[in-house]
């Protein structure tokens, strides 16, 4: 249940991303040669594999790319780089208007850093010397009546055993 859960969260967070990258107005990066090769040739290319898994298709359609000569190479490369002039010019205007590149990745960075110096500041504590809080009355009996209320519950999952002790300590 959890992990279903865990999954639709995910979801929604891909989704999410996806959105607000729409939304910041910020030109998404051109397709490279390569791209613009395998998108045109990718089912026949699946084809030929006799799969359509992404690991195969991309194999045989990397071989096929390597094995071409320049000039056959040179459509797509043209293409490619009208397009990264395209996507150039739309990133100098989206700065222009106020935008700023790299947002979502500074954004990424901070949350890291955050992490970063909660974990240190963990580490430091430990490190200190410093005694901890003593446990309270409810979890020293739970610690010394987890095997036998596990037992009653004939479980040993932690909401149910911890429902239970909480029934019986309030009782």
């Amino acid at each position: 249940r959890q992990e279903k859960q865990q999954v639709k969260q995910a979801r929604a967070d891909k989704k999410a991303k996806k959105e607000a990258r729409k939304a910041s107005g910020k030109p998404a990066k051109p397709q490279t040669a390569y791209w613009l090769f395998m998108s045109e040739n990718r089912e026949a290319i699946a084809k030929e594999a006799g799969s359509s898994k992404v690991p195969v298709v991309g194999k045989l359609a990397g071989e096929k790319w390597k094995a071409m000569s320049a000039a056959q190479k040179k459509p797509f490369e043209a293409e490619a780089a009208k397009r990264k002039a395209a996507y150039e010019k739309a990133m100098q205007e989206f700065k222009a208007s106020g935008g700023q590149p790299g947002k979502r990745r500074q954004e990424k960075q901070q949350v890291k850093q955050a992490r970063a110096d909660k974990k240190a500041k963990k580490e430091a504590r430990k490190a200190s010397g410093k005694p901890a809080k003593p446990q309270t009355a409810y979890w020293l009996f739970m610690s010394e009546n987890r095997e036998a209320i596990a037992k009653e519950a004939g479980s040993s999952k932690v909401p149910v055993v911890g429902k239970l002790a909480g029934e019986k300590w309030k009782a």
